[in-house]
């Protein structure tokens, strides 16, 4: 009797084992079968504890081009790790316009990030005869300054003031230039949120600073977070971008002299030595309308797009994207393919008069998407491009312009929300038309 016993006793044990094996192979199964029905868009590898890619993205090269390479890696679509949150990087044009077009009301989020809470207020030589050495990103700086302040504030800073009014234009400059930039940055805090209150890389301080420049030009009028987030974006949007832009047009044109000499010829062609550029004149100006545009192909003004939130789940090129996960589009990456673009990394305006003759700035075109695409797409787009077609125009047309050094023009970026020239570009002006234009400027 113990025999059979300890042999069913024996027997009972072994057939719950086998069906507890076969439950679990039977549960491995199906969710394998699952996952199999699931493609997630390939993770990086090298991602830190906790931080993630963040490291990465924080090394001595841009961040913009380190996804570049990546992409060249893993493809057009591939995933980071931001903290404890995905990041899904897009990289071609075939992929953003699946995207604007099939997903554009699933990415019209933003996540909460530590930058946009703190400053965008939580959300709401050789000298040469008759030249003149200027170092020129200031000085397009300050002559934006003089148009949009005034529009914003009623206060113009540069021209006729004090000394007081100098020191205070140059508080407002310096305000803007590192908002811009600690924007640009992928932060601690937002990787780790309970580090965020201590400051890690000034983006409180440097909120309060411009909080108060504000607060002197708002006394009397309703001051509310609201309206001086809005200033803070169209100050920001309108005066150092622009700048930017400029800065690098001028790099590349004196990069490439016969350029710079076509840019004239078709100036003094439309509009002649005896008068300044005016807004009715833009229009004939194709070549230096060409020439805006493939600055803003090399250099577009903010490389990585400001980062979206899929508010649903996905299916974009095939992967499927869960709601939560974050969007960064490397729009320097999109409009330098080599796929799209020939020669991509040269500057030939001319590319826009042939072949890409009907490709646009304005989010229709999703080879070219300096100013972004979709319901979040720059809503400046005319008022900068009227701006630096004129600011432009008027500067080639009303200055002979050398560079100041024997040495290469130093291109190096230095990377935030925009991307700058790291360097100061200091150039030989001279004026070359009648007294009587400048009088009218």
């Amino acid at each position: 009797m113990d025999l059979i016993h300890d042999y069913l006793t024996n027997g009972t044990a072994l057939a719950a084992l086998i069906s507890i094996i076969f439950m679990y192979s039977l549960f491995l199964h199906n969710r394998t079968s699952n996952g199999s029905k699931s493609k997630e868009a390939p993770i990086v590898a090298g991602a830190w504890p906790i931080l993630g890619h963040l490291p990465l993205l924080k090394a001595s090269k841009a961040p913009h081009r380190t996804l570049g390479d990546l992409a060249d890696k893993y493809g057009p679509l591939f995933t980071i790790k931001l903290g404890s949150k995905n990041a899904l990087v897009l990289s071609n044009s075939e992929m953003a316009k699946e995207c604007f077009t099939k997903f554009d009301v699933a990415i019209s989020t933003r996540p909460k990030l530590v930058a946009t809470e703190h400053l965008a207020y939580n959300g709401a030589i050789n000298n040469e005869s008759n030249y003149v050495l200027v170092e020129l990103r200031q000085w397009f700086i300050e002559l934006n300054f003089n148009i949009v302040l005034p529009m914003i504030v009623g206060k113009r800073y540069f021209g006729a003031m004090n000394e007081l009014d100098e020191k205070e234009a140059q508080k407002c400059i310096k305000a803007v230039e590192e908002i811009l930039r600690l924007m640009g940055q992928f932060t601690v805090g937002d990787a780790i949120p309970c580090l965020e209150r201590f400051d890690f890389g000034g983006h409180i301080s440097w909120t309060h600073c411009f909080h108060c420049l504000m607060e002197q030009q708002l006394k009397g009028f309703d001051a509310d977070t609201t309206i001086k987030a809005t200033m803070l974006s169209l100050i920001a949007g309108g005066i150092d971008t622009s700048a930017i832009t400029l800065t690098w047009a001028i790099c590349l044109l004196l990069k490439n002299p016969h350029t710079l000499e076509k840019a004239k010829a078709e100036l003094d062609f439309h509009v002649g030595r005896d008068k300044c550029v005016t807004k009715s004149d833009i229009n004939k100006l194709v070549y230096l309308q060409a020439i805006i545009k493939e600055t803003l192909r090399l250099y577009p003004v903010g490389p990585l797009s400001a980062p979206r939130e899929f508010t649903e789940n996905c299916n974009i090129g095939g992967y499927d994207v869960i709601k939560g996960t974050r969007l960064i589009l490397n729009l320097w990456k999109i409009q330098t393919d080599h796929n799209v673009w020939s020669d991509p990394l040269k500057f030939k305006p001319e590319r826009f008069l042939n072949t890409y003759k009907d490709v646009d700035v304005r989010g229709c075109h999703f080879e070219l998407l300096p100013f972004g695409s979709g319901r979040r797409i720059c809503p400046e787009i005319s008022f900068g491009l009227e701006m630096m077609h004129l600011i432009l125009a008027n500067f080639l047309h009303s200055f002979e312009i050398l560079y100041s050094s024997s040495e290469p023009i130093d291109m190096t970026e230095v990377f935030g929300l925009t991307v700058s020239k790291a360097t100061p570009l200091e150039i030989l002006v001279k004026p070359c038309l009648s007294v009587n234009c400048y009088e009218t400027m």
